[in-house]
């Protein structure tokens, strides 16, 4: 579903268009998700930010956990180099 979001100076719009909010009101919007973001609502604009929300957050623990993989793998690779050298000596 997409929305207009308009900036607080622009009336050039229909008020009884349902796909248009305006600037305060996404924002507002966008805290009240932040800070909640699994509450129960009917607001559509609130429902999209929820499922937006819930995709980056688990892109970023996606990134998390491949970092930490990543890590892990050098750590491992650093520790063989290692062995081999002491008990080449």
């Amino acid at each position: 579903m997409k929305f207009k979001i308009l900036k607080d100076t622009d009336f050039s719009y229909d008020s009884k268009d349902k796909d248009v909010i305006t600037h305060t009101k996404w924002y507002s919007i966008k805290r009240r998700v932040k800070k909640n973001p699994k509450a129960i609502t009917f607001n559509p604009v609130e429902v999209e930010l929820q499922n937006l929300y819930a995709e980056w957050e688990r892109e970023r623990q996606d990134r998390f956990v491949l970092r930490l993989a990543l890590f892990i793998c050098f750590l491992a690779i650093l520790i063989a180099i290692g062995h081999a050298i002491w008990f080449q000596s």
